[in-house]
């Protein structure tokens, strides 16, 4: 499956225009949410008409506002939101690599939104094809992690079942999912040592602050109703979820934080 052709063509035009602005202004970049889900996840089964993207800039996204307006988005009430003259909306997550705690990016208005696995998104990035031109995307393990802490927003209900999905495709097709040691891993069921490895490759990457905020939004979705009889693919969303949490702290018998 050509997983690029998933992509409206409003979306794949406006990712290539930001993408070589970003590139020629030499501002590092990652594509992040159901974009970037749909361009690594072959299960991905929700369409997006949205594009969202994680910048790293000194002074977070407004210190690149009047270059994206100036190259056609709009601004909306959303600070971190821009809108496209064709009417889509493209949301930017700026952080400035100097602030901390890193897991969190201040408002202009005060306050702040939390950033957990969006400066890690950005650093471990990797080339693209789209076709028609290149950008840069966040790896799938971060992307769920990033999935996994908004899920316990109301808003962000979806993104439960993208991190869900997600585990169950990571490295399907690779040979990790079997490489793992039988002695340790060898009660864990083959459907559950994607998540695990996605786990395992997020609390490798991500800051301290970072980790531990994920692992506090996992806590709480493991005691969230949603996953109560909650089956995808035949398997549990309960058991996914608990072995990407034992992944991501180390957990699992003899395995290496």
């Amino acid at each position: 499956m050509d997983l690029v052709q998933q992509l409206s063509p409003a979306v794949r035009e406006t990712l290539c225009d930001l993408s070589k602005l970003l590139t020629r202004e030499g501002i590092p970049f990652a594509v992040i949410g159901a974009t970037a889900l749909l361009l690594q996840d072959p299960r991905f089964i929700r369409g997006t008409r949205d594009l969202d993207l994680a910048i790293a800039a000194a002074g977070g996204v407004g210190a690149i506002r009047t270059l994206l307006i100036s190259h056609g988005l709009r601004d909306t009430e959303a600070e971190h939101r821009f809108r496209t003259p064709g009417g889509m909306d493209v949301d930017v997550l700026g952080f400035d690599p100097d602030w901390t705690p890193t897991h969190e990016i201040p408002q202009q208005l005060g306050g702040t939104i939390s950033a957990a696995g969006v400066p890690e998104s950005v650093g471990h990035a990797t080339d693209f094809d789209l076709g028609d031109c290149r950008t840069r995307i966040a790896p799938l393990f971060l992307l769920i992690a990033v999935k996994l802490g908004t899920s316990v927003i109301p808003a962000r209900r979806d993104d439960l079942d993208d991190a869900l999905y997600a585990m169950l495709s990571y490295e399907e097709g690779g040979s990790r999912r079997f490489e793992l040691d039988y002695e340790k891993y060898g009660d864990l069921d083959i459907d559950l040592r994607g998540a695990l490895l996605a786990g395992m490759d997020a609390g490798k990457t991500l800051s301290l602050e970072g980790r531990t905020a994920i692992q506090n939004s996992v806590d709480t979705l493991m005691e969230d109703l949603r996953l109560k009889d909650k089956v995808i693919e035949g398997v549990e969303a309960r058991e996914l979820i608990d072995a990407f949490r034992s992944g991501l702290m180390g957990e699992h018998e003899g395995m290496q934080p």
